[in-house]
C-alpha cells in the first residue's frame, strides 16, 4: 500500500482534479444514493408486509375466536330450548292429563270454558245452556255406560 491518502471519492487528498472527475464522483454518489433509497424502500416494503401478514393473521384468529363463541353461544342457547321444550311437553302432557275427566265428579269441579272444550271434543257441535246442563249433558256422554 502506499501512503497516498485518497478522499471518499476515490481521489488523491491534495491533488487537482478535472471536471470529469468531479462529475464521475457525483454521479457516483448519486448511484449509491439510490441504491441506499430503493434498499430502504424494500425493506420498508418488507416490513409493510410482515406487518400486513401479521394483522391478517391477528383478524384471522379473532374471528376464529369470536365463531368459536358464537357457536358455543348457540349451543347453550339449542340446549335451553331443547330444555324448555321438554318442560313444556310434560306440562302439555300433564295438563293433558288433568284436564279430561276421570269420572262423573271430576265434571263437577270443571268451568263453563272447560265444559264447552269438551263437549266439542265430544261431538257436540254447539253446546249450549246453563252450567248444570252442560254438566249433565257432558256426564251422559263421557259416561253413558256406566
Amino acid at each position: 500500500m502506499s501512503d497516498t491518502k485518497m478522499n471518499d471519492d476515490g481521489l488523491e487528498a491534495g491533488k487537482s482534479v478535472t471536471f470529469e472527475q468531479i462529475q464521475q464522483a457525483e454521479a457516483k454518489r448519486r448511484m449509491i444514493a439510490a441504491k441506499i433509497k430503493a434498499k430502504a424502500q424494500v425493506e420498508a416494503e418488507e416490513r409493510d408486509r410482515e406487518d400486513e401478514e401479521a394483522r391478517v393473521k391477528r383478524e384471522a384468529e379473532e374471528t376464529e375466536r369470536r365463531n368459536k363463541e358464537e357457536a358455543e353461544r348457540v349451543k347453550a342457547a339449542e340446549a335451553e330450548a331443547e330444555e324448555l321444550r321438554k318442560q313444556e311437553a310434560a306440562e302439555a302432557e300433564k295438563d293433558a292429563a288433568t284436564s279430561i275427566p276421570k269420572s262423573p265428579d271430576d265434571i263437577n269441579q270443571l268451568l263453563k270454558p272447560d265444559l264447552i272444550e269438551l263437549l266439542k271434543a265430544n261431538g257436540v257441535e254447539k253446546p249450549e245452556g246453563l252450567v248444570a246442563e252442560m254438566k249433565a249433558q257432558l256426564k251422559s256422554v263421557m259416561f253413558a255406560d256406566l
